[in-house]
């Protein structure tokens, strides 16, 4: 998208100049014609002074169509919808390192989203399945956040070790290495639709779902590791 109105930008910069060269090249024609013809100096005055408002004519339009289509990206954008996701930095560690998910929806709309940690264990991958590898939407309410979590005993028990063989594994070069996740958060709006002849749609046992409209969006991928001699997750910078 930024590509595209970057192209347009330059487009319009490029136009607007030929055009005012134009304009500027016609009004001397007419000038050096009307000086041949011994016009009077105060038409050929007049005819110069008209070019140049008709150059800055230009250079206005041009301008304000240019502000107008900012404004009209800036609204676009602030009408789009946001989720946040937040993770735990301190599982619970009784609790099979326990660590928590919240995800928000900050707009305005009802939204489904699909959550994706792509973990990994010392470099293979790991599903965990369900609400955290996309297999299973994430429906939010306006303006609702909603608390998951999952459970890192569970994910090195799918790798074939545990966490008492993960801390003594343990080395400063390898932390990044040992429990890791790319965690990807992709949404769109949704809403039920039902029939016109239903009195209560509660009575309808499967509601259809319509998207209220079909963009999808998503959050850049948030890259964490597990400390296991801090017992804490730390963001991948």
């Amino acid at each position: 998208m930024t590509t595209t109105i970057t192209k347009h930008g330059k487009w319009l910069g490029v136009t607007k100049w030929v055009i005012a060269i134009i304009v500027f090249v016609i009004t001397l024609l007419f000038a050096y014609f009307s000086y041949e013809k011994k016009e009077g100096f105060a038409d050929i005055g007049t005819l110069l002074i008209l070019g140049f408002t008709l150059v800055a004519l230009i250079f206005y339009a041009f301008s304000t169509y240019e502000i107008a289509e900012v404004d009209k990206k800036t609204y676009e954008e602030s009408k789009l919808p946001v989720v946040s996701l937040i993770i735990s930095p301190e599982p619970k560690i009784i609790l099979n390192y326990d660590t928590r998910v919240l995800m928000q929806n900050f707009s305005n709309y009802n939204l489904q989203a699909f959550m994706k940690l792509n973990l990994k264990v010392n470099g293979k991958p790991i599903e965990v399945g369900g609400a955290y590898s996309g297999d299973e939407a994430w429906f939010l309410t306006a303006q609702q956040q909603i608390n998951g979590h999952f459970y890192i005993g569970d994910v090195l028990k799918k790798a074939g070790t545990d966490v008492a063989e993960t801390k003594k594994d343990f080395l400063p070069e390898n932390v990044k290495k040992q429990l890791c996740m790319s965690i990807e958060v992709y949404y769109r709006g949704v809403t039920r639709e039902y029939d016109s002849s239903e009195s209560w749609p509660h009575k309808n046992k499967n509601p259809k779902y319509k998207d209220s409209y079909t963009k999808w969006l998503g959050n850049p991928p948030q890259k964490w590791y597990f400390d296991f001699s801090r017992d804490v997750w730390v963001y991948d910078l």
